[in-house]
């Protein structure tokens, strides 16, 4: 074999691995975390909102992708959109997701003292925001209080989603979120995917079964409301409709 040849034959090789993901899903599959054209994963961004304006300005089934754009700015760290949906589970129940956006950000400290400045790490705020057919239909915020000792607390806005989830890194079943999206979304093969060591709660056997018994496929197609539940004595419940109740 003539020896420009073996080049030509590697780099056939690597292609047919790379190319299915890159024309047939839209990704570029050399990147550490894939993403569809058109959705974002910005590790490197960083913007800390403000809870209470998330609790005063979002309404459930009514707030659109451009309102949460417009409230708090193009700078979110993640958006991705999940074509089948992803089944999130909530209390007991599964909902589709398609969309999902979610900000994340610390709370810096600056200290100046005698010509020094210093910065101190003063906590981590996470808001993601469940969409289904074009509105949010419920979010989550965590919020992260650094203590003088050094340890990171949960703050009053931390929704209870959020603390009944053991495995909470930013947002409840983030890890699944990223596999899903990666291997059932994507098509990414198993064995590149990130995550993959991770244990996931739509892959257990039956899940299927309690898909249909929760009237799951339903909610997909003819939609949903989330009872969403708020940290009791501080966020206002919100009704179906978007009005806010005390």
């Amino acid at each position: 074999m003539n020896t420009w040849r073996k080049p030509l034959w590697i780099a056939v090789v690597i292609g047919a691995g790379i190319m299915p993901g890159f024309f047939s899903k839209c990704y570029n599959p050399l990147r550490r975390h894939p993403v569809r054209w058109g959705d974002h994963i910005r590790p490197d961004v960083s913007k800390i909102l403000d809870p209470q304006r998330v609790l005063d300005q979002v309404r459930l089934n009514v707030t659109t992708e451009e309102d949460i754009l417009a409230f708090f700015g193009p700078d979110f760290y993640l958006r991705n959109r999940f074509d089948p949906p992803f089944p999130a589970r909530y209390f007991g129940h599964y909902y589709p997701v398609d969309k999902l956006i979610v900000y994340n950000g610390a709370d810096v400290g600056v200290v100046r003292e005698n010509g020094f400045t210093s910065y101190t790490n003063r906590g981590r705020l996470t808001v993601a925001f469940y969409f289904y057919r074009g509105v949010v239909k419920y979010f989550s915020i965590n919020s992260r209080v650094r203590t003088p000792e050094g340890r990171y607390e949960y703050g009053p806005y931390t929704t209870p989603d959020v603390l009944a989830d053991e495995f909470a890194a930013n947002w409840p079943d983030a890890v699944a979120y990223g596999r899903y999206y990666e291997v059932e979304v994507l098509g990414v093969p198993e064995s590149w995917a990130n995550y993959s060591w991770r244990e996931r709660f739509y892959e257990e056997p039956g899940f299927e079964e309690k898909l249909r018994a929760d009237g799951y496929y339903e909610r997909v197609e003819k939609g949903y409301t989330v009872e969403m539940r708020m940290p009791p004595g501080l966020l206002k419940e919100q009704n179906p409709d978007g009005k806010t109740e005390e």
